[in-house]
């Protein structure tokens, strides 16, 4: 794990998420003392890790830590998503399926986003790493799931992972379907993967996806009665979704966000995308 001392000083733009591992192997490597001005406990405990014998003597939070980081799978995608939410860390640990300290752990060693989630253009750049400026560029869903969580909030995410992997929707989303609960349910997440399939497409067969998506909420939609625009399906479907993602961001979950009035748009809506702020709300450019 090599590194520069730009990944871990602490007024860097190009600070890492893991500059403390970088900085321990850094110190390890070159047999550079503690600096009191960057180095913290964690750092110490990032350092006992990098040794060969490391994960065996880890107390079991760091190691599950270790794991979800090494195995880099939905889990850990999952847990990086929620960590750049507000959620508190307890929070976060409930919508994983893990403790408390494994999230601190993670957060702390390889993951440390919560002090900067202020600065967006380092939070996209270095946190998320896959947005409109790059096109939805790295691995999928892992992508989407991080920028959903930075900018649509803790409840745009829930919905974006659970319909991105086939879990049930969210409790206080699935009681607002009080009509007809099925074709509402099937609705959302119709347009949950079209707007996903929209932002992330980038080959033949990936745009094939997002026509066919269309094709079938437009057919749901019609069959249901509603009165369908017939040209342009893709986009009034995915304006409404992406829009949706602001009010959701403020709604607390015993109260979920109505449903937005359907408008043309375009996909990459880089000036109209909410934007967080300091509070942890959203603001719109």
């Amino acid at each position: 794990m090599d590194g520069r001392p730009c990944d871990w000083l602490p007024d860097s733009f190009s600070r890492s998420p893991a500059w403390r591992m970088l900085r321990a192997a850094h110190r390890l490597k070159e047999k550079v003392p503690a600096d009191l001005h960057i180095d913290d406990k964690w750092v110490d405990v990032a350092q006992r890790l990098l040794r060969p014998t490391g994960p065996s003597f880890a107390s079991d939070a760091v190691r599950v830590a270790n794991d979800l980081w090494v195995a880099d799978q939905a889990a850990r995608w999952h847990l990086e998503a929620q960590l750049l939410t507000t959620r508190p860390f307890d929070e976060v640990a409930t919508a994983c399926a893990l403790d408390t300290p494994v999230v601190e752990a993670y957060h702390q060693l390889f993951f440390d986003v919560r002090p900067r989630l202020h600065a967006s253009d380092w939070v996209l750049h270095l946190a998320v790493r896959s947005n409109p400026i790059n096109d939805f560029a790295g691995p999928q869903p892992a992508g989407v799931w991080k920028y959903m969580g930075f900018m649509g909030g803790p409840l745009a995410l829930d919905i974006v992972v659970a319909v991105t992997s086939d879990r049930p929707l969210p409790s206080w989303l699935r009681e607002t379907f009080v009509t007809d609960p099925a074709f509402e349910e099937q609705r959302l997440r119709l347009k949950t993967k079209l707007s996903v399939a929209a932002l992330t497409a980038k080959s033949a067969s990936q745009l094939g996806s997002v026509l066919d998506l269309s094709e079938q909420l437009h057919d749901l939609e019609v069959a249901a009665g509603l009165d369908v625009m017939e040209e342009e399906p893709l986009f009034p479907a995915v304006g409404e979704f992406l829009a949706a993602l602001g009010r959701l961001a403020t709604v607390p979950p015993k109260a979920p966000a109505k449903a937005v009035p359907c408008q043309r748009t375009s996909m990459k809506r880089p000036r109209n995308s909410p934007q967080p702020t300091e509070s942890g709300g959203t603001r719109r450019e």
